[in-house]
């Protein structure tokens, strides 16, 4: 009988140990690293003492409000009245000198006129200014048309005083012919004339 009983515990005691040995072993927690010194743990809000912390950002300064321009104090009318006086003074003064100037130049020519007429020599008068006239006609870029026929269209002829708005006449009357186009314009003359002007009237049939 006590056999027996110590072979039961025997063997509720490899039971217990087979079943312990199935299960996984109990690992304690792992170690939390550790913070570097100065630095709070994770999770935990670091208290900010007064004057610890960055420097907060300083606030723009407000724009300055130009100022309005005062305006010039009016003048009173006594101001008037003397900045009047002096514009007048100053303008008598100018007329005063104004005649002196030409009392001096008149005498001045006087005296010279005298001298020329002492002298016999007089100034000559002025020639009237001679109108221009007209030169040589020169007809350009006809093949077909003959020249009496163009010269017949003109309102002006060799010799006669040149009236520079006839020569846009012609050239309207020449284009009514039926050119297809037309200039009429003064070129220099050979002579170099002054007076009279060749005309040079250029078709395109």
């Amino acid at each position: 009988m006590r056999i027996r009983t110590v072979l039961v515990s025997a063997g509720l005691l490899a039971v217990t140990c087979g079943v312990a040995s199935s299960q996984p072993p109990i690992l304690p927690p792992p170690a939390q690293p550790r913070a570097p010194i100065g630095v709070p743990p994770a999770g935990v809000v670091p208290s900010i003492l007064p004057g610890e912390g960055p420097p907060l950002p300083s606030l723009p300064a407000p724009p300055a409000v130009p100022a309005k321009p005062t305006p010039p104090p009016e003048k009173t009318v006594e101001a008037l009245l003397n900045e009047l006086e002096q514009v007048q003074a100053q303008k008598a003064e100018l007329e005063k000198k104004e005649q002196e100037l030409k009392t001096t130049v008149r005498k001045k020519l006087e005296q010279q006129a005298e001298r020329l007429n002492k002298l016999g020599v007089t100034p000559a008068p002025a020639k009237p200014a001679q109108p221009d006239r007209v030169g040589r006609i020169i007809i350009e870029g006809n093949t077909q048309t003959p020249d009496k026929k163009i010269l017949d269209a003109l309102t002006f002829q060799p010799g006669q005083a040149l009236q520079y708005p006839r020569l846009e006449d012609a050239r309207v009357k020449l284009q009514k012919v039926g050119f297809r186009s037309v200039s009429v314009e003064v070129v220099p003359n050979d002579l170099d004339d002054t007076v009279f002007k060749d005309i040079r009237v250029r078709v395109e049939e």
